[in-house]
């Protein structure tokens, strides 16, 4: 079995091949990784150097994580497409950890772009 830091380097390693993304992207991808604890494919995405279906494309493996992995990713991913947060979005904080997630992602990605 694969551990999360050998998955990370085979997916910038894959992508780097597919010339999707450069070296130099890699390495700051796995620094915002290790610095802001998002995984480096969230980094990816919301720093908008892929989408989902190409990332789906590359790196299946990251797909196949248990169920509850997916329905975050899709909270995120809806989040993503509508927009940034209002302000009042950020409000207090919810017993759901989904929608804090989706929270956090969206508000890392506005301030990555």
């Amino acid at each position: 079995m694969q551990t999360p830091e050998k998955n990370e380097k085979d997916l910038l390693q894959v992508l780097i091949e597919a010339q999707i993304i450069s070296q130099a992207q890699a390495q700051l991808a796995q620094s915002d990784s290790e610095n802001m604890s998002m995984t480096i494919d969230e980094v990816l995405l919301a720093r908008g150097w892929l989408d989902a279906p190409t990332l789906r494309k590359h790196a299946p493996w990251l797909f196949a994580k248990k169920e509850s992995d997916r329905d975050s990713t899709e909270i995120s991913s809806a989040m993503r497409k509508s927009g940034p947060l209002q302000i009042t979005d950020t409000q207090g904080s919810s017993d759901d950890y989904g929608t804090n997630l989706a929270r956090y992602r969206a508000l890392m990605r506005d301030i990555l772009d």
